[in-house]
This record gives structure tokens, sequence and C-alpha cells, in this order.
């Protein structure tokens, strides 16, 4: 089950965007569920829609994690689509699928 803040989820790695891109977190200080929680300044993969990776420009300023605010479910994410019309999407009580490493990544 995802944190809940002001009535919102808290996202995680793994989740998508309203453009169809997915989130990834980078951060391991805090983790939600075992997942790392998404926060402001995090990559996408490409948005299918524009092509551009997208960042996430929006975070809880009272919810801090690794120095950068934590993202929640409706975050505006910034590529190349017009303003406001990308954002995270983190709701409650759905957790995604684990994300697969990108290609030529190892884990350990």
């Amino acid at each position: 089950m995802r944190v809940s803040l002001d009535g919102l989820g808290q996202a995680v790695d793994g989740d998508v965007t309203t453009t169809g891109a997915i989130c990834i977190a980078t951060g391991g200080g805090y983790l939600d569920e075992g997942r790392m929680v998404l926060r402001m300044g995090d990559p996408t993969t490409p948005c299918p829609l524009c092509g551009l990776e997208g960042k996430v420009v929006e975070g809880v300023w009272h919810f801090i994690s690794d120095g950068q605010p934590v993202a929640m479910d409706g975050a505006l994410v910034d590529c190349g689509c017009p303003e406001g019309s990308n954002r995270v999407v983190a709701p409650l009580g759905e957790m995604p699928p684990p994300r697969l490493p990108a290609a030529g990544c190892r884990t350990h």
C-alpha cells in the first residue's frame, strides 16, 4: 500500500506518467514497500508522445528524501509536451510492477 500524504499517493520507481513514460527513481534513502520513492529531479523514460526524456519538476517541500522533495500523484513532469499535460500517476492503494533494468545495465 502506498504512503498517503494530503490524500495523494506517494510516487515510486516504475510509476507511469499520463503520457505513458515510466518514472525512474534515483535516490535510495527512503523506500515505500521496498521501492525507491520518486523525487523532484528524477527522470522518466522517453515520452511516447514527444520522444524526449522527462524530468519530475514538482515535489512536496515538507517531505524530503536525499535532499529533494518527494513526488506525489499528479506531480508535473517536464518533457517536450505542452506544459501541464504530463504528470505522474501514483494512485493510492496500487503499486506498479517492478521496473526492469534498462538494456546494458547490470544488477548485482
